[in-house]
């Protein structure tokens, strides 16, 4: 939507958008390849100033399906679920992996046979499809919640929401649409 009223004011401006993980964008920004990512914020990268835009939520869930498949076949309790369903979960390069295997191993939890995706896209068609169950970022997949089409899996704790934001480098010199594009989000979320 913020792009949708940014054109409106400065429809002359052309923007591309490219869809890749956190870190392959913190690279591209950090080389100065690319103006501006939309990542979620990482721990380091000094090198980039940032806008905020709100928080996620990542949440594990699955198709209602699958989860009674697995119960059945498993004989085991709701709380169980998670140490013994498919994982499916994004590649161990993303930033989200690593956050979600911190979180996985902080419960003994082994991530070493899940299905890996190098996308947040597929990783939310595999599970619909039922192939297992995947942590999907909550704001992705509101649809999906409401018609219960996913649903949520019983994990041993919340998993602590992550900053997202829009990044630029540090020593970028933006040309004028770019840097139109950074005074314009600043004015909406700072």
């Amino acid at each position: 939507p913020c792009l949708k009223s940014f054109l409106s004011i400065h429809p002359h401006i052309q923007i591309t958008i490219v869809c890749q993980s956190t870190s392959h964008t913190v690279e591209l920004l950090e080389n100065r390849e690319i103006d501006i990512g939309l990542i979620a914020k990482p721990d380091s990268a000094k090198k980039l100033n940032y806008i905020s835009a709100g928080l996620i939520h990542d949440l594990f869930v699955s198709t209602p399906q699958y989860i009674s498949g697995l119960l059945e076949r498993e004989k085991i309790g709701r709380e169980q679920i998670l140490s013994h369903a498919n994982l499916i979960l994004l590649d161990k390069n993303n930033l989200t992996r690593k956050y979600i295997n911190t979180y996985l191993n902080s419960w003994n939890i082994s991530s070493d046979t899940a299905m890996e995706v190098n996308s947040m896209e597929l990783l939310i068609d595999f599970v619909k499809t039922g192939l297992g169950a995947g942590c999907i970022i909550r704001e992705f997949i509101t649809e999906e919640l409401k018609a219960k089409t996913l649903i949520p899996i019983k994990a041993p704790s919340s998993i602590k929401p992550r900053q997202i934001c829009f990044a630029y480098s540090k020593s970028f010199s933006p040309n004028d649409s770019a840097a139109a594009l950074i005074e314009y989000l600043k004015n909406i979320y700072e």
